[in-house]
């Protein structure tokens, strides 16, 4: 059996009585953490308290008292759970194909239970039948949780720049990847992505936005919801309507260039977050915890050869004069700004 946080698990505990009377027959079963009780789905077959044997077919070998509502485990009860059945007759001439007593019940693995997040976790419990004259008879079952592991958030260049990176504002464009993969075992739903952006980069210029898992293009809207930073330092938000399978990874490419209207020998970032993913649809479950920031550096600095100064007398163009002659000097302005 493989379920997730947020999953339902029902569960059957088969009794199987001797003929005749067995007495004060009493079923156990001990949830493993970070499981509750939902409900008693039947009791030999009976779905609704007090619980009664049925007058014909299969079960009928038994009679009981009737089970009422204090003899089973309540909504939302944790640990052991008890059924009181009290004393059993199995019937000598009855079906011997039907000699077991049935309880279903339904149990939910809890979000926010302190369940270790990991890929793969065994929880198992152990239900037990006591009786008068006999040892407790125990038995244990198993479900394997799954669960989503997204474990970091990568922030790159396409362009080969490396973190810090040396930027000229004027004329260059940084071509990032945000990628997030899935290496837990079961798909990760709702994924949230938010890239924040420093003031220095100019959300204006933003193009060639493409969003993919495993390099698979993916449709705006219908695959995923992109919110565009709403003003000038703001944040791309992501939010993904469709699941990312294990082993799977998100990418999410966009150009972008810069403002220049700041000074030169400045220092930015900006950094970007998986803002949280669930175990189920919906978003239900459990909701997991952000991943990052991750960031990535850009630096405007000025490069020296490119301001040494340049003065040159402009007239007289003999570069001779008298006393109380005006003499005219030039000196170069770069045509553009000198990273910014």
């Amino acid at each position: 059996a493989v379920a997730r946080v947020g999953d339902i698990i029902t569960y059957r505990l088969a009794l199987n009585l001797r003929e005749g009377l067995t007495r004060n027959v009493q079923a156990q079963d001990v949830l493993p953490d970070g499981t509750a009780f939902v409900e008693t789905v039947s009791i030999n077959l009976d779905t609704t308290a007090p619980y009664t044997p049925p007058n014909s077919g299969w079960g009928s070998n038994f009679d009981y008292a009737p089970i009422t509502e204090s003899k089973v485990p309540s909504v939302d009860q944790i640990g052991t759970l008890t059924w009181t059945i009290g004393d059993v007759v199995n019937d000598r001439l009855g079906d011997d194909a039907t000699d077991t007593l049935a309880i279903i019940y339904r149990a939910r693995i809890l979000p926010d239970a302190g369940i270790p997040h990991v890929a793969d976790l065994a929880l198992t419990n152990t239900a037990s039948l006591t009786y008068v004259g006999a040892p407790a008879l125990n038995s244990s079952a198993q479900v394997t949780l799954h669960q989503p592991l997204i474990e970091q958030v990568t922030k790159t260049d396409l362009g080969g720049r490396a973190s810090p990176a040396d930027v000229n504002v004027v004329t260059d464009v940084m071509q990032f990847r945000l990628e997030a993969c899935n290496t837990g075992a079961a798909p990760a739903y709702n994924v949230e992505f938010t890239d924040q952006l420093a003031g220095q980069l100019d959300e204006t210029s933003i193009a060639n936005l493409m969003v993919a898992i495993d390099g698979t293009a993916l449709t705006a809207v219908s695959d995923y919801v992109y919110t565009p930073p709403a003003t000038r330092g703001g944040a791309m938000h992501f939010l993904f309507n469709v699941p990312v399978d294990p082993g799977s990874c998100v990418t999410i490419d966009y150009d972008i260039g810069f403002y220049t209207d700041f000074g030169p020998n400045q220092q930015w970032n900006n950094s970007a977050t998986v803002d949280r993913y669930w175990s189920l649809p919906d978003p239900s479950g459990q909701e997991y915890e952000p991943v990052g920031p991750v960031t990535f550096v850009m630096q405007n600095p000025v490069v020296a050869a490119n301001l040494v100064p340049f003065k040159t007398v402009f007239s007289p163009a003999s570069a001779e004069a008298s006393i109380g002659e005006q003499i005219v000097y030039q000196v170069p302005v770069p045509a553009v700004p000198v990273n910014a």
